[in-house]
């Protein structure tokens, strides 16, 4: 019986069933380096991304992401830099998992790295669960 549910498990982790298909297919186009080279456009714009999580650095309190082509995005998730509800979500992190990472942009710092405000994210395992 156990097996069995492991099996349909397994099935419904592999069909590619998205609750938020719009949002898949936004996330799926947009690069951090796009967001660098028209930072007019998206500065003070909410952007949802799928990014792998890089580390999470609990004495600095910084949580960084990656998008497909290895460029990272690095987050303040100290008490004053973060909503408290983020505090949760970081109990259970896996290191390149996929994330729909949700972030409010603010510019570009003095060494060409993107500056935004961490919103949300959730694991993209989540959509494929019916």
């Amino acid at each position: 019986m156990r097996s069995n549910l492991v099996v349909i498990f397994l099935i419904i982790a592999l069909t590619d069933v998205n609750s938020q298909s719009g949002i898949n297919r936004i996330a799926d186009k947009i690069l951090l380096l796009d967001i660098k080279s028209n930072i007019e456009k998206y500065k003070q714009k909410t952007v949802t991304m799928k990014l792998k999580l890089k580390y999470v650095d609990n004495i600095f309190e910084k949580i960084v992401f990656y998008d497909r082509k290895n460029s990272d995005i690095e987050f303040d998730i100290s008490s004053q830099g973060s909503p408290k509800h983020l505090k949760w979500n970081l109990l259970d992190l896996h290191e390149g998992l996929d994330y729909y990472v949700t972030f409010r942009i603010t510019g570009v710092g003095n060494l060409n790295q993107i500056n935004a405000e961490l919103v949300k994210f959730t694991p993209c395992v989540l959509d494929k669960i019916p």
